[in-house]
């Protein structure tokens, strides 16, 4: 008799935990399905926010603008629009290096936007410091160059190309006994 009463008290046990556990996921649902919707009335839409600062812009109300675009980034919203028009509300406030920083930034997600790097040589031509940025190394401008000039789908096709050469080479080096065929095939 002692052996019968056992598991019917684990499966009481297990019983209370599932339940434990479905009370727990669902309460859980719950306030991630309820908690979204009031962190969202709280803050506001970020396009709204964004709008909002837009128009505050308008009206010359750069402070304003600023505190807008400074929470939207706060909130993880930091994409091109909200450093540039960062880097714009800081320029006519008068804040100049946050203004050459959000222009940065922007550019960041954006490179080669001509309105950017046209504000910000503005901005760098009005700076008091004129800080000249230090020249990067050779090797470094080069790299720079061709990571800009090069797309993807290049590297991809020029990766592949390289690939087959470097097969053939390898089947020439290994195929033939010729001394000088090999040294050729090394060569390439």
């Amino acid at each position: 008799m002692n052996r019968s009463s056992r598991p019917s008290a684990a499966v009481e046990r297990n019983t209370e935990v599932r339940g434990f556990g479905f009370l727990v996921l669902v309460l859980s649902a719950f306030l991630i399905c309820v908690g979204v919707p009031v962190s969202q009335a709280q803050t506001g839409e970020p396009e709204e926010i964004f709008r909002e600062a837009v128009e505050l812009y308008k009206q010359a109300d750069y402070t304003g603008t600023i505190e807008l675009l400074e929470e939207l980034q706060r909130n993880g919203y930091g994409s091109f629009p909200v450093h540039y028009n960062l880097g714009n509300a800081y320029y006519k406030n008068g804040e100049l290096a946050k203004s050459i920083l959000h222009y940065e930034r922007a550019l960041l997600h954006d490179p080669g936007n001509e309105d950017v790097l046209h504000n910000l040589k503005v901005v760098r031509a009005r700076a008091r410091d004129r800080l000249e940025p230090v020249p990067l190394l050779f090797f470094v401008r080069w790299w720079n160059d061709i990571k800009d000039a090069v797309t993807a789908e290049t590297l991809f096709i020029l990766s592949v190309l390289l690939l087959w050469i470097l097969a053939a080479a390898l089947f020439v080096f290994f195929g033939y006994r010729r001394i000088l065929i090999r040294r050729i095939a090394l060569v390439i």
